[in-house]
């Protein structure tokens, strides 16, 4: 079953499987109803989130955008409502995904140079993960750096992958602002995956062997995420063809 539907400044999709059909459609309502709520209550101006209490402390000067939080605390409630009547889900909202699922799924990254191709593809794992991802490519209007008030041009694009899609949206907001190099440095301490692209595309340790980049643009030679000896080897995969494996991070630190 799945159904699509304009809420909280984003079109909120459900995919669901299930062996009822009568109690998945139940369930798909009922996860539709609580993204209606999120939609109705007001916004808090400084929510404070932290991974391990679906909470995030961030450094001082740097706050949240309420409006990303509230999405993904809605995905959140909205798989909640799922459980029990789908064996399998795949939510979205507002460049959001929220996989519940027995097996290995796959999420493009979108390439900000051109949105109708990926700039990589992340593997998530069985279970529930969330993949949030802030990109050039998906902004109507910027991402603003509190500690300037101008838009934030560190990188092209981030993606978090997280437990919970409000922890997995909370950081891909809190990195786009910061940039790669910090990203990349805080990840483990906020137990999340990161992938980043600026000048080259890295990703933390935790999704080694999980990270596919598929540009086939002139430069993915040169910004495959690999390690120096095996460079001229993905380089001259990615000159074959638009997907190129790469085997290991390169997460600066």
């Amino acid at each position: 079953m799945s159904r699509a539907q304009n809420a909280l400044g984003a079109v909120f999709t459900v995919a669901a499987w299930g062996q009822d059909s009568s109690a998945l459609g139940r369930a798909v309502d009922r996860a539709f109803a609580t993204v209606r709520q999120a939609d109705s209550e007001p916004r808090d101006p400084s929510p404070a989130l932290d991974s391990l209490r679906h909470t995030v402390a961030l450094e001082t000067g740097l706050r949240l955008d309420p409006a990303r939080a509230v999405q993904g605390l809605a995905l959140d409630h909205a798989l909640a409502a799922l459980r029990g009547a789908a064996d399998s889900a795949i939510l979205s909202l507002g460049g959001q995904y929220l996989i519940m699922a027995a097996g290995a799924r796959h999420v493009g990254v979108t390439d900000p140079a051109n949105s109708l191709r990926s700039l990589a593809v992340i593997t998530v794992p069985p279970g529930s993960w969330a993949v949030s991802t802030v990109s050039l490519a998906d902004q109507f209007d910027p991402v603003l750096d509190p500690r300037t008030g101008k838009p934030a041009d560190r990188v092209r694009a981030v993606t978090v992958v997280a437990g919970t899609a409000a922890v997995a949206s909370a950081w891909s907001t809190a990195f786009y602002v910061l940039g790669c190099d910090r990203a990349l440095a805080l990840a483990a301490r906020a137990g999340v995956g990161v992938l980043c692209a600026d000048d080259r595309v890295r990703w933390s340790p935790n999704l080694d062997g999980r990270v596919s980049v598929t540009t086939d643009s002139a430069e993915s030679a040169e910004t495959a995420p690999v390690s120096a000896p095996g460079r001229a080897r993905a380089a001259a995969a990615a000159a074959r063809g638009p997907r190129a494996p790469a085997a290991r991070s390169d997460s600066s630190r």
